[in-house]
Formats: structure tokens, sequence, C-alpha cells
């Protein structure tokens, strides 16, 4: 019985972590959007692809996301 517990515990603790890490990972996303907003992003500053570049920089993706505008 005292394993279950444990797992239990452990199994609680990871989802609360996990429910942490996605909130500040969207605080993250929001705050690097902002700032290339109040920037003056648009098209001077290269638009899209200098969003997506300043998002991934702050949030630490290792890969760049691109997608396609029509």
């Amino acid at each position: 019985m005292q394993l279950e517990e444990k797992r239990q515990a452990i199994e609680h603790h990871k989802k609360k972590m996990e429910v942490l890490s996605a909130r500040q990972r969207q605080m993250l996303g929001k705050a690097a959007f902002l700032h290339i907003v109040k920037k003056g992003g648009g098209r001077k500053s290269g638009g899209l692809r200098s969003l997506l570049s300043t998002v991934n920089r702050v949030l630490g993706l290792s890969s760049l996301v691109w997608i396609r505008v029509e």
C-alpha cells in the first residue's frame, strides 16, 4: 500500500510540474510576442520570422518553426 501511495504522490508531483512548465512557456511566449509588438515588429523588423525567432529563443527551442502565411 505504501508503494501505491508513493507512486500516486510522484504522479501528482509530475502533473503539477507539467502544468507549471506549460504556464511558464505560455507566459514567456506572450512576453516575447508583446516585446516584438512594442518594438514595432511589423514588416520593418522581419515580421513573422522575427517573432518566431524571438519566441523560440526565449523558450529555448533548438529549431525554428516556420509556417506558411498566405
